[in-house]
């Protein structure tokens, strides 16, 4: 699909608890894939580009409501949450400051 090339991919889970595929194409543009057992069921962008500064770094239930979000990671360290529900994206939030350049977001998950 020459639409997304060389994606950061990552898997998020929708009510269905089927876990999606969600793609950020090198222009920033983020969409994502449904899957049911294994098979495409659709597919949408979801708002509208981010810049190159940011990273996709992770999938998972920052706020608790049920549904995975998605969490970026700016080159100067900043991370940031983007709320979803139904494969829309319902608000974002930078979770608290910056960590140092040096540091890399490697996963989101309940470690805790």
């Amino acid at each position: 699909m020459s639409l997304i090339s060389n994606p950061s991919s990552a898997l998020a889970n929708t009510r269905q608890s089927t876990d999606d595929i969600v793609w950020q194409r090198r222009d920033g543009q983020v969409h994502y894939w449904a899957m049911s057992n294994g098979q495409r069921t659709g597919g949408i962008n979801i708002g509208t580009p981010v810049s190159a500064e940011w990273s996709l770094k992770g999938v998972g239930d920052v706020n608790g409501d049920g549904t995975d979000d998605i969490v970026w990671q700016r080159r100067d360290g900043q991370v940031h949450y983007w709320a979803m529900s139904n494969g829309q994206r319902t608000g974002g939030i930078n979770i608290g400051t910056p960590v140092s350049a040096e540091w890399s977001l490697k996963g989101v998950g309940d470690v805790g």
